[in-house]
């Protein structure tokens, strides 16, 4: 182990029995962890054999079902940040962000948390879903907190919506705020919503054919599927689909 930064070359595996208790009983839950190398800026990159390992960590996010996307704390966000958040994003993973080194802070207060998450958003929009845990590897501080975080992330990712609810849900929403239309100028209708997958979820919208349904209306479906239902830390995509038959 090195106190040096990017020394490591190659994902490696580690198997972690973490044991909990949920009311009264007694649980243990397996979680593979897998530490990476770090992903730095092209120009910064010295040798074959750390390229080697940047594919390699690419390739082991796109394996991994939940991303713990570490930002060093005493650092601003760099551009190479906002790449590997979408590289998350393109790729549906679960995000825990983990702003680390947090012993360093000079203000640790309640209110300049909140200035670091916003900024942590603004800088990482399409991450919004994603919990933010203050931490430092150093100290411990908070490090234990990970795993319940994983744990409810997992569970979120898991989870299949009856299509009842889901019926519900549509009537809901579309009362509260009508669709509103992309291109053309037919005023869409939604159909139905239907869940195509769990990890990710995955849903399908159906619309009528001939309408097109806006990127905000998609935005807002989203927003109010997480709060009405346990998606969290998890990314949710709804695909659209237009029905010839209306």
């Amino acid at each position: 182990v090195s106190e040096m930064a990017h020394t490591t070359r190659e994902p490696h595996d580690i198997l972690v029995d973490y044991s909990y208790e949920e009311g009264a009983k007694a649980k243990k839950r397996q979680i593979i962890f897998v530490d990476t190398a770090g992903i730095r800026r092209k120009a910064k990159v010295k040798g074959k054999l750390e390229r080697e390992g940047i594919f390699k960590s690419i390739d082991a996010v796109k394996d991994a079902d939940i991303i713990l996307f570490v930002i060093d704390g005493s650092e601003s966000i760099s551009s190479q940040d906002k790449q590997l958040a979408g590289l998350l994003e393109k790729n549906i993973k679960s995000v825990i962000l983990i702003v680390n080194k947090w012993d360093l802070a000079e203000d640790k207060s309640d209110t300049f948390r909140g200035e670091v998450k916003r900024m942590l958003y603004s800088h990482f929009p399409h991450l919004s879903f994603a919990p933010i845990l203050f931490t430092s590897g150093k100290t411990g501080y908070r490090v234990h907190d990970i795993f319940p975080i994983i744990l409810k992330a997992w569970e979120g990712r898991q989870t299949v919506i009856d299509p009842k609810l889901l019926d519900k849900f549509i009537v809901q929403i579309t009362r509260q705020h009508l669709p509103s239309r992309g291109k053309g100028i037919k005023q869409p209708k939604i159909l139905g919503l239907s869940q195509l997958e769990y990890n990710p979820p995955v849903f399908q919208a159906t619309i009528k054919f001939r309408t097109s349904l806006h990127r905000s209306y998609v935005n807002f479906m989203e927003n109010k599927l997480r709060e009405q239902f346990n998606f969290f830390a998890t990314p949710i995509m709804i695909k659209l689909k237009k029905n010839r038959r209306t």
